[in-house]
């Protein structure tokens, strides 16, 4: 700006005037560089986001490239234990005082082998197998002291054993420590910073979360003993004593345990809960006889959109386990007429029909076979199963005319089951009918009074469209575990057994929801490690019903896998 205007000549003016827009044009010009340097900058950058995000991409798909890698080989070699059937034995787990105890199956086949008691994790040499090493580096290290950037100083060294069959390795994994050079130079003391980069699944265990997921699937999905999945292992030259095995189960707690209660206090808020008891036998119980009678208690969502299995081992057969675990729950409780749900005080009790229908062809069943056709009790098993085929036939109609609107189904459902009810009040009125001429027939009689009885509890259905007419589904999922009762007579331990109901509650719960059982845990324990385990708003979103598990966790054959496999590999 020029001052002094008053005073100059007009050659002074002229020449003030000159240099000033020269120097705003310069000015001027420098901003015009400026902005477009900005710009070019910003497109620079927006360029360098774009890359960014595609790499991230691109990292996410090669770490589920990896996984699925994994899996595919976990699978297919699996295939050949995959047999549900009964030939395939024992949920059963210890605590880490325990000696295996693969109790009457492989009472024969393991005399010959040592048995081994282990409080602590057996050391056993895998310098045989090939190791792969994994450096760790941690992101902005600066020195707590002085806030100067740090070096590493020295790695710790951490191993764990990777499990995917027809590739096992020793996973060696380098944790840094860091020194301040700045505070070495400063004042010749040495800084340590020790960053909390890996963690191990187990201390001081070698059991990564892939080995952890075997275990898991083998033991409580597959059926298959210690024993069994000893020897299997040592195929893999992996040699893994069944204490190990039992004593990282119990280990597993600290993970599982909190994500048990979630779904316990999510299973207490829904509207209906099918339940269901049945017994398991425990060696070491404090004030009990060796082997006597505990019980598995079940507790399941009944068509709800999130699908809980909860499993609970308790000593007793007491109505005050259900009045406990039950606490707060003021819903519709679908069981047996067992008179111990009873003491859930606010449920409203729902009676399953396909106890009362078992008990009509239990009192069929022992009459002899030429004088069946013609019995009353003929007669009563025909009558229920047309009310199952009555209600079956509604509930396939609400799927063809509203297959993608639940809403509309039970609308549908709730509207029609009135022609359920009208048969069912007729049976009832039959029974009535029927029930002085049986006297004779104990049996028979008994399970007529067992449906009369209840008659209020056994119409429950016409209240809720979702109350289904059968506890088929907790029945079901107890399936696998009764089986293998056949086979292994008891627990040794109840921190073993309670430790076996929780891990069965997630494995289920994992099924249900459409998870692969190896999938879903090697996700979990590689995951859940590094969380805090009080924090329960992190730890949701593990929950496998809260559907935020990868999808390729839900991917149950090999082809499926092989399929996302290809797709990943031809978008790279």
């Amino acid at each position: 700006m020029i001052k002094n205007i008053s005073t100059m000549t007009r050659e002074e003016l002229i020449l003030a005037l000159e240099k000033e827009t020269a120097l705003k044009h310069e000015a001027g010009k420098k901003l015009a560089e400026a902005q477009s340097s900005l710009l070019k900058k910003d497109i620079e950058n927006k360029k360098l986001e774009s890359i960014i995000i595609k790499k991230d991409e691109l990292i996410i798909k090669q770490a589920e490239l990896l996984k699925l890698y994994n899996i595919d080989k976990y699978m297919t070699q699996r295939s050949i234990l995959s047999d549900d059937s009964s030939e395939q034995l024992s949920l059963f787990s210890l605590s880490a005082e325990d000696e295996p105890d693969e109790v009457k199956a492989e009472e024969d086949e393991a005399a010959a082998h040592k048995r081994i008691k282990a409080k602590k994790e057996k050391h056993i040499d895998y310098s045989n197998l090939p190791h792969k090493e994994i450096i760790h580096k941690a992101d902005d290290v600066k020195c707590d002291n002085c806030g100067e950037e740090m070096v590493v100083y020295k790695y710790e060294t951490k191993e764990e054993l990777v499990y995917i069959p027809a590739q096992v390795y020793v996973e060696v994994h380098k944790i840094p420590y860091y020194e301040c050079r700045h505070c070495i130079d400063k004042d010749g003391g040495t800084l340590h910073s020790h960053q909390d980069v890996w963690k191990p699944l187990i201390d001081k265990s070698k059991v990564s979360s892939s080995l952890m997921a075997a275990l898991i699937d083998y033991k409580f999905n597959l059926g298959l003993p210690y024993y069994s999945i000893e020897q299997r292992l040592m195929e893999d030259n992996i040699v893994i004593p069944r204490a190990n095995m039992s004593n990282w189960m119990i280990q597993m707690m600290k993970y599982i345990n909190p994500l048990y209660d979630m779904m316990h206090q999510d299973l207490l808020n829904k509207e209906i809960i099918a339940a269901d008891e049945t017994a398991m036998y425990v060696l070491r119980e404090e004030g009990k006889k060796p082997a006597s009678s505990s019980y598995l208690w079940q507790y399941r969502t009944c068509n709800d959109e999130e699908e809980i299995s909860l499993f609970e081992y308790q000593p007793t057969r007491s109505g005050d386990v259900p009045k406990k675990s039950l606490e707060g729950f003021n819903g519709i409780l679908l069981s047996d007429k067992y008179n111990g749900y009873s003491k859930v005080e606010k449920a409203t009790r729902a009676y399953c029909h396909g106890h009362s229908y078992r008990y009509l062809r239990d009192a069929l069943a022992i009459l002899p076979k030429e004088s069946r056709s013609s019995s009353l009790e003929q007669k009563a098993v025909k009558k229920y199963q047309k009310i199952f085929i009555t209600d079956k036939k509604i509930h396939d109609k609400a799927a063809r005319l509203h297959p993608n609107d639940k809403e509309a189904y039970y609308n549908y459902v709730q509207e029609h089951r009135v022609e359920t009810l009208k048969l069912f009040q007729e049976f009832l009125v039959w029974l009535k009918t029927i029930k002085e001429e049986v006297y004779m027939k104990p049996k028979f009689l008994e399970a007529i009074k067992y449906i009369l009885n209840g008659e209020e509890g056994f119409k429950a259905f016409i209240k809720n469209p979702r109350v289904e007419l059968t506890n088929n589904g907790a029945e079901r999922d107890f399936r696998k575990w009764v089986v293998n009762r056949t086979r292994s007579r008891f627990y040794v331990s109840t921190r073993g057994a309670e430790a076996a109901s929780k891990l069965y509650s997630l494995m289920m719960t994992a099924k249900n929801n459409g998870y692969n059982v190896y999938s879903y845990f090697d996700y979990l324990f590689d995951k859940i490690r590094y969380e805090d385990l009080n924090n329960q708003e992190t730890l949701k979103k593990y929950l496998p019903y809260k559907k935020q598990i990868p999808e390729y966790c839900k991917m149950q054959t090999v082809k499926e896998i092989r399929t996302r496999i290809k797709a990943l590999e031809d978008n790279q």
